[in-house]
């Protein structure tokens, strides 16, 4: 028992520390790290504002909510936990360029706020027969969880504002992607799977169901739809949902998501997109930014295949390309973002920094790609020209930009930035366009508030850029000596674009397949500026600091996410026992700390007597390290391990070293072991070699290799090794190749057939050969695996096993 109450005097310690402060709210708790305490007021002032609208349109008050002020760095997320003391965690860094075109959101915490908080009330709702059974069992029944709507409500609920802010909103994301999927539309089941091969990931599962659940609301009311929460709240999930469909709404999922496909397939013809002339296309990916140079066109690629899935790998590259689409070059990149200048690419890249994500900018050759590293940090954009580069520095804590090369600082977060010979132009997260001089002086602000896309540029006397025109993206341009809006294209669907003499050359969808690059003529049509920002109730709300914090902690830890009954019955020859435990398993906000206590008695029916026992773990995670224990009284037995990942140093853009190291120890039999790595990776290769060493009882040393590799997009191999350093001898091996024979999918009831393929391999102890089936349960991926296995002392069996993973045969859930 003492070991539990160390354990938990330790995780206290942990969690405590692990925070700066708690300011608390009529109906929420803000938790802030060091430095962070004006965003926390600003924060719970924000929820108090919005809060009833929420609970409005979802329906379900969930009471008080906990929120987590987070920096990982420069990402962009947030998350909402209804299970764990109904937590919301708030990233503080808004999204920038491609990413911002995905999430358009002009005010990062108010929209983010409204998406996680609609979350807690949807998923948390629970009728009054749940609640009970809850209460009894422990288990957090809650039905939603299971609701085919938990991203449609929450892209309905952050749209549902500012008509420029939202992803339902986006000409691009929404109805825009609609009409060009109509021949290549997902069935429902299928966008509830979210393939991790399909280009479409992520917009599947959000906008998909997003516009879905808005049509049920614009054709049989918001209160229906709210119906429909109550009852599935209620009900078991999966089994009954048909039923719940045709009760609230008289027509079933497939009947009604099959309505709203018609409603949008008559709509097309009405909205007669225009589409230039065809120069390049690029299938199942994303075009993601378009420049020129030298007559030549360069895009940003990210490309998808089966491959994606299984390790998972998408391939990113650099393509230049003549304007009537002859390519030239093609070079694999891991690049976000980039710029030319003269002979140079300065690019923009992501990297995990000791479980912090980092911006860092690249200075790399066009001709032999060699690279050097110019920045890195808190980078939300840069520009260069002449060689002179010109950072935007976002500090969270302050939500103000430092713009070096300018030296000038200003309140708003600049999600990108271009550069002419003598000018500098901000594009901030609130749709403005800030114009200065190379010295740092202001010139002016472009006075519009429309919905824009993910870049801008210096083009003739002017800035470029898209813009919404209702359901529309098109390109604009303004002049900077008129100081004039000018539209340069019709009914476009413009995600980006260059202008080359007459033409433009744009990026676009191709038929739901993928995207494009087509070309048109344009020409300029005066604009008026669009003055949508919408004012939210900006009420400042009493509130108070925590004077103790750790009891407030305290309090919320020793409060148990759950309660688990565990039967405990053996019937043999040897012993014949009955018992029961009760799980309890506690957890601090974040998830870092999680303890579990399972007390038990047991009734041995050969002596009987009556024993009691107590078993506990504890799991921690602070990235870049983890650590987790284990306890039983029965036998006095232990076991723990500590271990540390991270990325080290990135060699150039494309490639990474990384180390991992762990310890692990144990008294029951006693065992000491420890391991240490290195991983060197980039986006479609991993290689990690390691030494794992036992010194106790028995010393024992091997060395470690893993090794997986995309051929292309629809083949790959996975090699392990494991090499008895004392004999000198391969100690185990397993080398396994897949190949995919078929990409096209069918569903069934809740499930998704995707990929078919086949796998070779050879191991320690055998060759073998399966055929597999890849399938998704909603968003759980798994594989059916049908093959031989061929030892090599000449026998042989047949097998059937579900893994996660085509490759091997050795990571099985189910063996036949």
């Amino acid at each position: 028992m003492r070991y539990v109450f160390i354990t938990g005097f330790f995780v206290l310690f942990i969690l405590h520390i692990g925070f700066g402060g708690i300011i608390s709210f009529p109906h929420a708790d803000i938790f802030y790290p060091e430095g962070y305490k004006n965003i926390a007021i600003l924060v719970g002032n924000i929820f108090e504002n919005i809060r009833k609208q929420v609970i409005e349109l979802v329906g379900n008050d969930p009471g008080r909510v906990h929120f987590i002020i987070e920096d990982k760095g420069t990402i962009s997320n947030g998350i909402a936990n209804p299970i764990i003391h109904k937590t919301i965690t708030l990233y503080v860094w808004p999204p920038e360029n491609w990413f911002y075109l995905e999430l358009p959101i002009e005010d990062w915490y108010r929209y983010l706020i409204i998406h996680e908080f609609t979350h807690i009330a949807h998923l948390t709702l629970q009728s009054k027969n749940m609640t009970l059974l809850s209460n009894i069992t422990g288990i957090p029944l809650y039905p939603n969880l299971f609701s085919p709507f938990i991203e449609g409500i929450t892209l309905f609920s952050e749209s549902n504002f500012s008509p420029e802010s939202g992803r339902l909103n986006s000409p691009i994301f929404s109805i825009g992607l609609y009409e060009h999927n109509i021949n290549n539309f997902p069935e429902l089941v299928y966008v509830s799977s979210d393939p991790a091969d399909d280009f479409r990931r992520g917009l599947l599962y959000y906008n998909f169901v997003g516009g879905f659940y808005k049509y049920l609301v614009d054709q049989y009311g918001l209160d229906k739809v709210k119906d429909f929460h109550k009852k599935m709240s209620g009900e078991i999930p999966l089994i009954n949902e048909t039923k719940i469909f045709k009760e609230i709404f008289g027509k079933s999922e497939k009947e009604l998501y099959y309505e709203w496909y018609k409603s949008l397939k008559s709509n097309r013809e009405k909205l007669s997109y225009g589409q230039g002339e065809l120069i390049y296309y690029l299938e199942n990916g994303w075009i993601k930014k378009i420049e020129s140079s030298n007559e030549k066109l360069i895009i940003l690629t990210e490309q998808y295949g089966p491959v994606s899935s299984y390790n998972p790998f998408v391939f990113k590259n650099i393509v230049e390309f003549s304007e009537n689409g002859t390519e030239f070059s093609k070079k694999e990149v891991s690049w976000i973002d980039f710029k030319i200048s003269e002979k140079n690419y300065y690019i923009l890249k992501k990297t995990n920094r000791f479980g912090k994500i980092l911006n860092q900018i690249w200075k790399v050759s066009s001709s032999d790609f060699k690279a050097k590293l110019i920045a890195e940090g808190y980078i939300s954009s840069f520009a260069v020209a002449k060689e002179k580069l010109y950072i935007s520095y976002y500090n969270p804590k302050t939500l103000t930009t430092t713009i070096s090369g300018l030296n000038i600082k200003i309140s708003k977060f600049v999600r990108y930035m271009a550069a002419s010979k003598d000018m500098i132009a901000l594009l901030t997260s609130d749709n403005r366009i800030l114009i200065y001089k190379d010295t740092g002086e202001f010139l002016y602000e472009i006075p519009d508030d429309a919905m824009k896309g993910a870049y801008i540029k210096f083009w003739n006397n002017g800035i470029v850029f898209t813009r919404k025109d209702s359901i529309y993206m098109n390109a604009y341009y303004y002049d900077l000596k008129s100081q004039k809006l000018y539209k340069l294209t019709e009914k476009g669907l413009i995600m980006d674009f260059v202008i080359q003499d007459n033409t433009i050359f744009y990026v676009s969808y191709f038929d739901g397949k993928g995207t494009a690059v087509y070309k048109t003529t344009y020409n300029l049509h005066k604009e008026k500026y669009k003055n949508n920002y919408y004012v939210f109730n900006n009420k400042i709300f009493p509130h108070k600091e925590a004077q103790n914090d750790f009891i407030k902690h305290f309090s919320i830890f020793i409060q148990p996410i759950t309660w688990l009954p565990i039967p405990d019955i053996q019937i043999s020859d040897n012993e014949k026992h009955y018992g029961l435990g009760w799980l309890y398993v506690f957890s601090d906000l974040k998830m870092n700390n999680i303890l579990g206590i399972l007390p038990s008695i047991k009734y041995n029916y050969d002596t009987q007597s009556l024993s009691t026992q107590i078993q506990g773990f504890y799991l921690m995670n602070y990235e870049p390290f983890a650590f987790q224990a284990m306890y039983n009284s029965s036998n006095n037995s232990g076991s723990a391990s500590l271990s540390f990942s991270s990325n080290i140093l990135e060699i150039t853009p494309e490639w990474t070293l990384g180390i991992y190291s762990s310890v692990k120890t144990k008294n029951s039999p006693a065992e000491f072991s420890f391991s240490l790595g290195l991983n060197f990776y980039n986006i479609t290769r991993t290689f990690s070699f390691g030494i794992t060493s036992t010194l106790y009882p028995i010393q024992k040393t091997m060395f470690t290799t893993n090794i997986k590799l995309a051929f292309n997009k629809f083949s790959g191999i996975k090699v392990s090794l494991d090499f008895h350093i004392e004999t000198f001898k391969v100690y185990k091996y397993d080398i396994s190749t897949v190949f995919t024979l078929k990409t096209e999918s069918f569903d069934w009831w809740h499930f998704t057939f995707k990929n078919l393929g086949m796998t070779f391999g050879v191991n320690t102890e055998s060759a073998y050969f399966h055929f597999f089936q890849e399938i998704y349960l909603l968003k759980l991926k798994f594989y059916t695996k049908l093959g031989i296995q061929m030892y090599f002392d000449n026998n042989f069996n047949f097998y059937f096993k579900i893994d996660l993973t085509p490759y091997s045969i050795t990571q099985q859930l189910y063996k036949f």
